[in-house]
C-alpha cells in the first residue's frame, strides 16, 4: 500500500514535466495519505524504512514537492521518536535514531538554500518536540546538521536573506538546546556544540544575535563545571575547558567592539565562578594563551586606532610593527570603543589574577 500511495506521488510529479499536461500542481492527496499510513502503523515503520527513506529524499530535491515531503518526513521523524521513547527498538540497531535522522543531513547535503532552510526549520520542531528522547548517538547528526549549515559556503551573500532565515532557526535551536535540554546532549558532544556556537557568533550582519548567543558558552561551561564534578576525569575535563576557552579567545579579537565587551565579561563571570575548580593546566591556559593573547590584541589595537604610527614606546617591537600593519584612518568612534575594549579587558585582567592568587594551591607554582 505505501509503495502504491508512493508511486501515485511520482507519477503526479512526471505528469507535471509534460508539455501537453494541463495539471498545474502536485496531486498531494497520495503523499498525505502514505505518511498518515506510516504514522498510524509506526510500530512497523522498520518494514518500509529502506523505501520511505529513498521515496522522500528524492521528493525533497524536486521543487513541485520540496516543502511537502520535508514536512511530511519530519512529521514521522517525530512520530517514530515519540513511539520509540519507551526504548521499543524495533531498528534493532544502538544507533538506530542516527538511522532515522540522517535523511534530514542527506538533503542538507544537496546545498539547495531553500532545502537546508526547510529542514532547520522543520529540525527545530523535531527538537521542541522530542529533544529529551533524542540519544547521544541521535544529537550526533542534529549537531552535525547544524554544523553544515553554518559553514561559510552555504550562507553566502548571494543568499543573504535566505541565509539569515536560517541564522534565526538555527538561533531558536540552540536557545532551546542551551537552556533546557543541555544535559540530554552527553559530555561527548560538548565541543560540537561549542563549535556551532562560536560559528554563530562568528557569522557577520547578526551581532544581535552573536551578543545574546555567548551566553550559550556559559551555559555550556556551567554544564561541563558540574560534569567535572561528578564522574569527568580531570584529563578530559582539562581538554574540554580548553577548547571553550580558546573558542572565547577568538571571539574576544573579534572586529565588533560590543561583542568584545560581551566576551570579557564573560570570561570574567566564569572565572569567577568556576575558578576554584580549574587544573593548573587550566590556569596556565589562562593566563599563558588567554590572557597574554587578548592582551597584546588589546593593546595593538588601541594604539592603532587612537594613535595611529604616532604610538608611544611602551609598545615592543614585534606589537609596534602590528600596529603599523594596522595603519588607516583614525575614526573618532574607533577611539572610544578601543578605549572601552582596554579598560573592559584590564579589569577581567586584575579579576583573573584577583582568583587565581587567592588560591593557596597556585602560590608556590
Amino acid at each position: 500500500m505505501v509503495g502504491a500511495l508512493g508511486q501515485m506521488t511520482i507519477n503526479s510529479l512526471e505528469n507535471l514535466s509534460k508539455p501537453d499536461t494541463t495539471s498545474k500542481e502536485i496531486n498531494k492527496f497520495s503523499l498525505i495519505k502514505m505518511i498518515e499510513t506510516c504514522i498510524v502503523n509506526v510500530s512497523r515503520i522498520s518494514c518500509v524504512w529502506d523505501y520511505i527513506y529513498f521515496h522522500l529524499e528524492y521528493l525533497a530535491t524536486q521543487k513541485p514537492t520540496k516543502a511537502l515531503a520535508i514536512d511530511a518526513l519530519s512529521s514521522l521523524i517525530i512520530s517514530i521518536l515519540n513511539y520509540q521513547k519507551g526504548n521499543n527498538n524495533q531498528f534493532h540497531k544502538e544507533n538506530w535514531q542516527m538511522v532515522v535522522l540522517t535523511p534530514l543531513m542527506d538533503i542538507i547535503l544537496t546545498n539547495d538554500l531553500d532545502s537546508i532552510f526547510l529542514v532547520i526549520l522543520n529540525l527545530r520542531t523535531i527538537i521542541t518536540n522530542c529533544g529529551t528522547y533524542i540519544s547521544k548517538e541521535g544529537w550526533q547528526i542534529v549537531l552535525g546538521i547544524l554544523e553544515k549549515v553554518l559553514a561559510p559556503s552555504n550562507l553566502h551573500v548571494g543568499t543573504l536573506s535566505t541565509s539569515m532565515n536560517c541564522i534565526e532557526e538555527i538561533y531558536k535551536c540552540l536557545e532551546y538546546i542551551c537552556n533546557n535540554i543541555l544535559f540530554k546532549l552527553g559530555i561527548s558532544n560538548v565541543e560540537s556544540l561549542v563549535v556551532i556556537i562560536y560559528h554563530f557568533i562568528t557569522v557577520k550582519n547578526n551581532l544581535n544575535g552573536a551578543l545574546l548567543a555567548v551566553s550559550f558558552l556559559h551555559n555550556v561551561m556551567d554544564y561541563v563545571s558540574r560534569q567535572t564534578s561528578e564522574e569527568l576525569p580531570e584529563v578530559q575535563a582539562d581538554k574540554i575547558w580548553c577548547y571553550l576557552f580558546s573558542k572565547l579567545k577568538e571571539i574576544g579579537k573579534d572586529d565588533r567592539g560590543e561583542l568584545r565587551h560581551v566576551t570579557y565579561k564573560t570570561l570574567d563571570k566564569i572565572i569567577t565562578t568556576h575558578g576554584s575548580k580549574f587544573s593548573m593546566n587550566i590556569w596556565e591556559y589562562l593566563l599563558i594563551e588567554v590572557a597574554q593573547t587578548l592582551l597584546k590584541f588589546g593593546r595593538v589595537n588601541y594604539f592603532a586606532h587612537t594613535k595611529g604610527n604616532t604610538y608611544t614606546n611602551t609598545l615592543n617591537k614585534e606589537e609596534s610593527e602590528e600596529v603599523i600593519k594596522i595603519g588607516g584612518e583614525i575614526k573618532e568612534e574607533d577611539i572610544k570603543e578601543w578605549e572601552d575594549t582596554i579598560i573592559i579587558f584590564y579589569d577581567t585582567l586584575t579579576r583573573y589574577l584577583t582568583k587565581f592568587y587567592s588560591m593557596k594551591s597556585c602560590i608556590p607554582r
